[in-house]
């Protein structure tokens, strides 16, 4: 038999981050890391490029909800400073991406009891992740809490260059696994995002209700979800993905 696909969320489902890059504090370290690299470039101007060069890359883009990929970005900004002769921009950039996200990251932990389910969905499922990120920051911080390699495929939005409700960002996974859409699931904590996205996408959803307030409330009447699962009883999420995935086998 065909093993059933699910797909997970990241942030919000997976991992709870907490970041602030528009904090001057975070430019003026990152710009001092920089200049241990030989680039040199004010705060100010690291704070005011790094977002434009992002909305000139985004407005590049086609569809509804663009989005850019961020080593792109660096790449761009590490090239307008003033840099010392041997220092080479796109071999440094990788390196100054993640960088600035640990430095723009306020706290970054696991979604409790999470990592169990993978395990338990995983004996039955191919896993896979379908998220709102960039691949410059997000697999790091996966391998981070021993996340990624329970994933046979990952999608982020990064690498499609569209933010979910785009279906191409579920698309671009249902090709990837080579299944028809009918076989897949969504988990995911964003009824926008998540629920509506995945729906417009053809595949069934669940959603995952935080204990924190929720994201886009006003949906709440709006996009039925396949499924809800609270966070408070998510030791429950396997048997309620496997009752679906039982039902579309």
């Amino acid at each position: 038999m065909i093993a059933p696909v699910v797909l997970f969320d990241v942030f919000g489902t997976l991992l709870d981050l907490d970041d602030e890059d528009t904090d001057f504090a975070v430019h003026q370290r990152f710009c001092e890391w920089l200049s241990y690299h030989g680039v040199f470039m004010r705060p100010e101007v690291s704070q005011r490029r790094f977002f434009e060069i992002i909305a000139a890359t985004v407005a590049r883009q086609t569809g509804e909800h663009p989005d850019c990929d961020i080593t792109e970005v660096f790449l761009q900004l590490l090239s307008e400073a003033v840099r010392s002769r041997d220092c080479q921009p796109d071999k440094l950039v990788k390196e100054a991406a993640v960088t600035f996200r640990w430095l723009a990251t306020r706290s970054l932990v696991e979604v409790s009891g999470m990592k169990d389910v993978l395990i338990n969905v995983g004996t039955w499922a191919r896993l896979g992740i379908a998220s709102n990120t960039q691949r410059a920051y997000t697999e790091a911080e996966l391998r981070r809490f021993d996340l990624l390699a329970p994933f046979e495929h990952i999608v982020f939005s990064s690498d499609v260059l569209a933010r979910k409700p785009d279906p191409r960002v579920f698309d671009k996974a249902v090709d990837l696994f080579g299944t028809s859409r009918s076989r897949v699931i969504h988990v995911g904590d964003d009824l926008l995002d998540d629920i509506h996205g995945a729906r417009r996408a053809g595949i069934r959803a669940v959603l995952l209700e935080r204990s924190v307030a929720p994201k886009h409330p006003e949906l709440r009447d709006l996009e039925t979800a396949d499924a809800r699962v609270p966070d408070s009883h998510i030791s429950m999420l396997p048997e309620v993905l496997r009752a679906l995935a039982e039902d579309i086998a």
